[in-house]
């Protein structure tokens, strides 16, 4: 559906309410508002969402929980009640409620008071600070069960160690183009240039040794990835999971005695709005000091047996 088509009856189903004729979408002529869960909101916030920046896994995973836990809404019991009912996921069933809410709000006119009365019943999910880093061991450990890995699995886990998030590899090497490759003296950059609503990857570093697998990768006839099956392996597997193999990489930076401020623009943590001059001075910078980190790392391969 095209943006036009979307506003066009977002409007359409406004007017009804205004009207109270009845719409299915989120409003009683008897009772008032009430924020519902069907079909045609099902679509509308799908579409808003990824006119947004909003991943497509991010997006499905709230609708999952919306498909499974939403009901009517008319009082901010309803919100606590329909929290009592999820026992697991609660960070996501918050998410995906606010986004319905937000919805609703920005796209089909409902009133604010009344929607803020909703959020403001919304649980507080406590989600504590994960401060795990594993050791060098455990991340050498892991690339030795790699080595006869699938090399999608190869590929995405040598590029979460040199700091790219998970989400980023994976949408690098499933749509991998050679134009954007450069080859220096000891490592690799890939211009990415991915600016996401909270998150940014503006370039990937990585070891020379992954082109090979990367190749391999290419010509085999199951080359796609996805965040599930990337768990799914982990898991099956005994592997280090992806976020902290990134935490090791960022800790491990530091250590090495490579400035926080790069570390933070190796891993894209810092501000997205970054001028072209200016992230070009904070890429040279960071290229001084990306070849420590690839000797570093390339020992911890070598000892994994990956050559």
């Amino acid at each position: 559906m095209g943006w036009l088509e979307h506003y066009a009856r977002a409007d359409r189903l406004l007017r009804q309410v205004l009207t109270g004729q009845s719409t299915g979408i989120g409003t009683e002529p008897k009772t008032g508002l009430v924020i519902v869960w069907n079909d045609e909101v099902k679509t509308t916030l799908i579409d808003w969402m990824r006119e947004n920046g909003k991943s497509e896994e991010y997006t499905q995973k709230c609708v999952s929980y919306l498909d499974k836990y939403m009901r009517p809404i008319r009082t901010p019991q309803d919100v606590i009640e329909m929290f009592k009912a999820c026992k697991r996921g609660r960070q996501h069933l918050d998410r995906a409620l606010r986004n319905l809410l937000n919805l609703y709000e920005r796209v089909l006119g409902f009133p604010k008071a009344f929607l803020d009365s909703l959020r403001a019943a919304i649980p507080k999910v406590q989600i504590g600070v994960d401060l795990k880093v594993p050791t060098d061991a455990e991340i050498e450990e892991t690339f030795k069960k790699l080595r006869y890995a699938p090399p999608k699995y190869k590929a995405l886990w040598l590029l979460v160690a040199c700091g790219v998030r998970s989400e980023h590899a994976i949408e690098l090497l499933n749509n991998w183009d050679e134009k954007k490759l450069q080859v220096a003296e000891g490592f690799c950059r890939y211009t990415l240039g991915l600016i996401r609503s909270s998150k940014a990857c503006f370039f990937a570093c990585f070891p020379n040794e992954l082109l090979p697998i990367i190749e391999e990768l290419k010509a085999s006839p199951r080359s796609h990835l996805s965040r599930r099956r990337v768990w799914q392996y982990a898991n099956n597997h005994g592997l280090v999971r992806t976020k902290y193999v990134r935490k090791w990489s960022y800790t491990k930076m530091i250590e090495l005695g490579i400035p926080e401020s790069v570390a933070d623009f190796i891993h894209g943590r810092g501000p997205r709005s970054v001028g072209a001059q200016h992230y070009l001075e904070k890429a040279r910078v960071a290229e001084r000091y990306v070849p420590k980190f690839m000797k570093y790392l390339r020992a911890i391969l070598k000892r994994a047996q990956w050559f």
